[in-house]
């Protein structure tokens, strides 16, 4: 079985350290990147990562440089960011944005439904809203069984608030999994 490249890429060594640790598997062969430059070197090599986690501040400009790099040159790439405050819009065409450091389940729901965004034998993903969706959608639902159903457990694992998380269930269906 071949294992998927997924490219980590955080200025923090002790940071990206325990993100690698969190995603470690069989599945999956992690590559680690502490600077975008390197990080853009990886996405050219010949079995280029399929996904990328980058850790960043959101205050940070320079930071975002590899994002842009990507939504540019290499489209067909997901990105999960990580950010250690509130994400507001900060997504730059990112399949999702996550409150940093996430649980690893979380982490690791995320970027399964991530890889399941890229259509089979190709490149391209789905449209940005598509694939968001089904990531937003399933992310909810696992944390929901994660939790027992319970929505307060769940709602402050995903690190938004009890409302959101209501509307974000009625929206995708899942009112009847979850109960509390």
């Amino acid at each position: 079985m071949s294992r998927t490249p997924i490219l980590l890429v955080h200025p923090d060594p002790v940071a990206l350290e325990t993100i690698a640790s969190m995603l470690r598997s069989p599945e999956f062969d992690i590559i680690e990147a502490t600077s975008d430059r390197i990080a853009a070197r990886m996405l050219e090599e010949e079995n280029p990562p399929r996904l990328v986690v980058h850790g960043v501040h959101p205050d940070e400009a320079d930071a975002l440089k590899l994002l842009s790099y990507i939504y540019r040159k290499h489209t067909g790439t997901p990105v999960i960011l990580l950010v250690g405050s509130h994400p507001g819009r900060l997504d730059l065409g990112a399949i999702a944005v996550l409150k940093s450091p996430p649980t690893a389940e979380l982490l690791r729901a995320v970027v399964t439904q991530a890889l399941r965004a890229v259509r089979p034998g190709s490149e391209a993903v789905r449209p940005p809203k598509e694939a968001l969706e089904e990531c937003e959608r399933s992310t909810i639902a696992e944390a929901l069984g994660i939790c027992g159903g319970n929505r307060s457990e769940t709602a402050k694992a995903l690190d938004i608030d009890r409302t959101t998380l209501y509307l974000k269930m009625k929206e995708y269906r899942l009112h009847e999994v979850g109960h509390g």
